[in-house]
C-alpha cells in the first residue's frame, strides 16, 4: 500500500492512481488536487480539510470516510460510493457527480455552487444547512433526506424523488422542481417564491401559510393539497389537478387556474381578486366568502359550486356552466355572457 508521502509524490509526478487501497489512513490536509484515481478505496480514511480540487475519480469509494471541509471543487466523480461519508462543510462547487452513491452521507453546511449531479442517490443523507446555488440535480434520489435549513437559489431539480424529505426552515428562490415526486411534502410556513413545480406529484402536500408568490404549478398533481393561509399571488396553476385542494384564507390575487381541475376544492374566504379561471372545472367547489372581484370565469364549469357571500364586482361570468350553482346577491355586479364575443367564438370553432 502506498504511503501518504508516496501518494503525494506520485500525484506531483502526474501518475494515474489505480487500484490502490487507502482505507483508514490519515490524509487530513493532504493536497491531492489535479490527480486521476481509478478503482481506488478511501473507505474510512481521514480526508478532513484535504484538497481534491480538479481531481477525477472513477469507481472510487469513500465509504464512511471522515472528510469534513474537504475541497472537491471542480472535481469529477463517476460511479463513486460516498455512503455514510462525513462531508460537513465540504466544497462541491463546479463539481460533477455521475451515478454517485451518497446514501446516509452527511453534507451539513456543504457548498454546492454550480454543481451538477446526475442520478445521484442521496437516500437518507443529511444536507442540513447546505447551500445550493445554480446547482443541477438530474433524477436524484432524495428519499428521507434531511434538507432542513437548506438554501436553494436558481437550482434545477429534474425528476427528483423527494418523498419523505424533512425540510423545516428550507428556503428556495427561482428553483425548478420538474417532474418530481414530492408526495405529502410539508412546506408549511416556508418561503419558496418564484419556484416552479411543473408536472410534480404533490398529492396531499402541506403548504399552509407558506410564501409561493409568483410560483408555478403547471400540470402538477395537487389533489387534497392544503394551501390554507398561503401567499399565492400571481401564481400559476394552469392544467393542475386540484381536486379537494384547500385554499381557505389564502391570498390568490391574479392567480391563474386556466383549465385546472378544481372539483370540490375549497376557496372559502380567499382573496381571488383578478384571478383567472378560464375553462377551469370548478364543479362542487366552495368559494363561500371569497373576494372574486374582477375574476375571470370565462367558460368555467361552476355546476354545484357555492359562491354565496362572495364579492363578484366586475367578475367575468362569460359562457359559464352554472347548473345548481349557489350565487350571492353580488352576482348582479358581475359581467355575464358577452353575446358578441360568444358569437365570434362559435364562429371560430365552426371554421
Amino acid at each position: 500500500m502506498m504511503s501518504r508521502a508516496d501518494l503525494e509524490q506520485a500525484i506531483r509526478e502526474g501518475e494515474i492512481i489505480a487500484g490502490e487501497d487507502f482505507s483508514g489512513i490519515n490524509l487530513s490536509g493532504a493536497n491531492l488536487s489535479g490527480a486521476v484515481f481509478r478503482g481506488v478505496r478511501f473507505d474510512g480514511a481521514d480526508l478532513s480539510s484535504a484538497a481534491l480540487r480538479e481531481s477525477v475519480f472513477h469507481n472510487t469509494t469513500f465509504v464512511s470516510a471522515h472528510a469534513p471541509g474537504v475541497d472537491l471543487s471542480n472535481a469529477a466523480l463517476v460511479q463513486c460510493d460516498l455512503s455514510n461519508a462525513a462531508l460537513s462543510g465540504a466544497n462541491f462547487s463546479f463539481a460533477q457527480l455521475t451515478n454517485a452513491v451518497m446514501v446516509g452521507a452527511s453534507l451539513g453546511g456543504a457548498t454546492l455552487a454550480r454543481t451538477i449531479m446526475h442520478a445521484a442517490n442521496l437516500r437518507g443523507a443529511s444536507l442540513t444547512g447546505a447551500r445550493l446555488d445554480k446547482a443541477v440535480m438530474l433524477t436524484a434520489i432524495l428519499t428521507d433526506a434531511d434538507m432542513s435549513q437548506v438554501t436553494l437559489s436558481n437550482v434545477v431539480l429534474l425528476a427528483a424523488d423527494m418523498s419523505g424529505v424533512k425540510c423545516a426552515g428550507l428556503s428556495a428562490m427561482q428553483t425548478l422542481f420538474q417532474d418530481g415526486n414530492l408526495l405529502g411534502m410539508d412546506f408549511s410556513g416556508l418561503t419558496l417564491a418564484g419556484c416552479q413545480f411543473r408536472n410534480c406529484r404533490l398529492t396531499e402536500a402541506r403548504m399552509t401559510k407558506g410564501n409561493f408568490e409568483r410560483s408555478g404549478f403547471m400540470g402538477a398533481n395537487l389533489e387534497q393539497a392544503d394551501f390554507s393561509g398561503a401567499n399565492l399571488a400571481n401564481t400559476v396553476f394552469s392544467g393542475a389537478r386540484l381536486t379537494r385542494a384547500r385554499f381557505g384564507g389564502a391570498t390568490l390575487i391574479q392567480a391563474h387556474f386556466q383549465q385546472a381541475n378544481l372539483q370540490s376544492a375549497s376557496f372559502e374566504n380567499a382573496n381571488l381578486e383578478m384571478a383567472g379561471f378560464n375553462q377551469a372545472d370548478c364543479t362542487g367547489a366552495s368559494f363561500r366568502g371569497a373576494n372574486l372581484a374582477y375574476a375571470d370565469f370565462s367558460h368555467a364549469v361552476l355546476d354545484g359550486a357555492d359562491l354565496s357571500d362572495t364579492t363578484l364586482l366586475q367578475a367575468k361570468l362569460h359562457a359559464v356552466s352554472d347548473n345548481a350553482t349557489r350565487w350571492s346577491a353580488g352576482k348582479a355586479l358581475a359581467r355575464g355572457t358577452d353575446s358578441d364575443r360568444l358569437e365570434a367564438e362559435q364562429w371560430r370553432s365552426g371554421q
